[in-house]
């Protein structure tokens, strides 16, 4: 998973980035949305014979939103210069690689002349973002992004079936004490879900035995720690149609393979499970008693940026799409195409210095600045279409998570 995206760069390396852009491979994005967004695969007669009242349904809906992301009457400069004299800008939201081609970073979204272009989207030159000049001579604005919940829930969340304003690790809420990096084991992530509730299952009570009528089950692995990469844990949740689905960070809900193929056995299924190689068994969770509680982090700028629209005197809004909007899932799968897959990730996962556990990287990137990354000064610039990080590790900036005010309230609960 990425640290925090780059921020505005200097004209001379806006200059280079204007380059025009070298042939890349471009996955489908009806490819993509089908496989991110496919129902629920049929089910065997006996998995419905076993299903009775499981609580998981698999509603990939519920957590795969996007929001249009509005702001009206904007005051010229501070559309165009942003605050701090420039040094901040708040226009787009989402500073993904094509804000680096500009000087101007609000001339990565759609000017008034300009034809809103799927292919524009698609080949990294802008985002899914629109403006124009009102009558008062200001700026009217409009943006389609993540909604908060797809922004801030992670795989353990997101196995829970909650929604708790911010990523989630195994043993917070039960113990108190964030998860120790690195990662050597099963140990400590396995306590970590029993101290919060969870209660250990075989595998005969998970695929032989009659689904528990509350609560569900679901399946632990592990990405060992190697050299600098801290390792990093992984939820699946089993569904009420026998298929296992997970949610990876901030990337969308999925229960297949790149290729489709229904996710049946997590724990047999290696390539399903990719680099967590060392899988550590099931659980009985029962969302309503499960001590879930968030870590103060997420990944995107999106809603400290948000924040400081309020801050600023922009009247702006986030209202829920009643589906994925074309430009969005262009973006998407132009930045993101390889993130959340874990069935041996084409391009490799993004590396970074290691910390001592997720307290410790928060000490780390407040010593850095607010402009750090994630996990701190060294964290590395995520590539276009790169893997990302792990799915929870890291810090929020001490200035950003001030500016968000708080963990869950950089946006409305949508």
């Amino acid at each position: 998973m990425a640290c925090r995206r780059a921020r505005r760069r200097c004209a001379a390396a806006a200059a280079r980035a204007r380059a025009p852009p070298g042939p890349r491979r471009t996955p489908s994005p009806l490819l993509l949305l089908a496989l991110a967004l496919a129902a629920a695969a049929a089910p065997s007669p006996a998995a419905a014979d076993r299903a009775g009242d499981y609580t998981a349904k698999y509603n990939p809906w519920a957590f795969n939103r996007a929001c249009r992301y509005s702001a009206r009457d904007i005051p010229a400069n501070l559309f165009k210069n942003g605050i701090d004299g420039g040094a901040e800008y708040l226009f787009p939201l989402e500073n993904e690689r094509a804000v680096d081609k500009y000087d101007r970073p609000w001339e990565a979204c759609f000017g008034p002349k300009e034809q809103y272009s799927l292919a524009a989207i698609e080949a990294g030159w802008k985002l899914p973002c629109k403006y124009k000049v009102n009558d008062k001579g200001n700026f009217d604005f409009e943006e389609e992004q993540a909604c908060d919940i797809l922004i801030k829930t992670n795989c353990y969340c997101y196995a829970l079936d909650r929604f708790v304003g911010s990523y989630c690790e195994p043993g917070l809420g039960g113990t108190g004490k964030p998860f120790e990096l690195p990662v050597d084991g099963c140990k400590l992530a396995v306590d970590g879900v029993l101290a919060d509730g969870g209660r250990l299952v075989s595998r005969s009570a998970v695929y032989n035995s009659s689904r528990p009528a509350e609560g569900h089950y679901i399946a632990l692995a592990v990405k060992p720690s190697k050299g600098e990469r801290n390792g990093d844990f992984h939820f699946w949740r089993l569904d009420a149609n026998g298929v296992w689905s997970y949610k990876a960070g901030d990337t969308l809900v999925r229960n297949t393979l790149r290729n489709g193929t229904p996710i049946t056995d997590i724990e047999r299924d290696s390539v399903a499970r990719g680099e967590y190689s060392e899988f550590c068994g099931y659980f009985h969770v029962t969302p309503s008693t499960h001590k879930l509680v968030g870590n103060d982090f997420w990944y995107s700028d999106l809603p400290s940026r948000f924040s400081a629209w309020r801050k600023h005197g922009v009247r702006g809004s986030a209202q829920p799409l009643s589906q994925l909007p074309p430009g969005w899932l262009v973006a998407y799968n132009t930045y993101y195409a390889e993130s959340g897959w874990e069935d041996a990730p084409k391009n490799g996962s993004a590396r970074h210095v290691a910390a001592t556990s997720a307290s410790a990287a928060k000490e780390r990137a407040f010593a850095a600045g607010s402009r750090g990354g994630g996990a701190g000064a060294a964290a590395a610039r995520r590539r276009a279409g790169a893997a990302r990080r792990e799915h929870w590790r890291g810090a929020r900036p001490a200035g950003a998570a001030a500016a968000a005010g708080g963990a869950g309230r950089g946006l409305p609960a949508q």
